[in-house]
């Protein structure tokens, strides 16, 4: 048989096995960011409250300024709407104090103009009660700023002077009561914008970014 063996027909050469390449090591996870907590959306964010001011125009609303001497020459009736416990505290001297809906129960009201009064900020109520005197046959307005105006108009006060410095604040059920009129601007003053605030207040006008555009003291914290 040609000299070879059936052995050597057999046999083939052996090809050399190719190297296995290396595994590539898998890139290193980017860390995943975890989200921020959200913050707790608070009632001290810094806010600034605009309303029955803004409205000054209509025609049941009068300012400090028409009324300081008409009162001193007991021309009008002053009415504080306010709880008598507030009342007791301080007041307008000489102003007289009930509550909203006993004022149409007075037929004595209806002799002299009438000006009702709160702490300046809820006057919605006040407004349509005011409405409503004046279809009864009462000359009645709403004092615009109501005491915290006639407090920065120097008008006369008696009782706990101290007292004064929480006409400017706003309870959490007047706030809650004023913002469904839509007649509320809510300004936002605070350094870190509230992302709640738009939730809290959807009827309201938010302006933000105060502090670009407005001096420093504005947006102290």
């Amino acid at each position: 048989m040609d000299g070879k063996t059936a052995t050597d027909q057999i046999q083939k050469p052996i090809k050399p096995i190719k190297p296995i390449k290396p595994i590539k090591p898998m890139k290193p996870m980017k860390p995943i960011k975890l989200m921020k907590p959200f913050k707790p959306i608070t009632i001290l964010t810094t806010l600034l409250f605009l309303s029955s001011a803004l409205y000054a125009h209509e025609t049941f609303q009068t300012q400090v300024s028409s009324i300081l001497q008409r009162f001193k020459q007991d021309k009008i009736f002053i009415i504080d709407t306010r709880p008598k416990e507030a009342y007791d505290k301080i007041r307008i001297p000489g102003s007289l104090n009930f509550p909203l809906h006993v004022i149409k129960t007075k037929p004595f009201l209806k002799t002299k103009p009438v000006v009702l009064i709160n702490n300046g900020f809820s006057t919605s109520l006040l407004k349509q009660e005011c409405s409503n005197l004046n279809q009864k046959g009462f000359k009645a307005s709403v004092l615009t700023g109501g005491l915290n105006a006639w407090r920065h108009q120097k008008g006369p006060l008696e009782g706990d002077l101290i007292e004064s410095k929480t006409f400017n604040m706003v309870s959490p059920q007047d706030l809650f009561t004023e913002k469904e009129s839509g007649n509320t601007i809510v300004i936002d003053a605070s350094k870190k914008s509230g992302h709640g605030i738009k939730e809290l207040f959807p009827q309201a006008r938010i302006l933000s970014s105060l502090c670009d555009n407005y001096p420093s003291n504005l947006c102290a914290s």
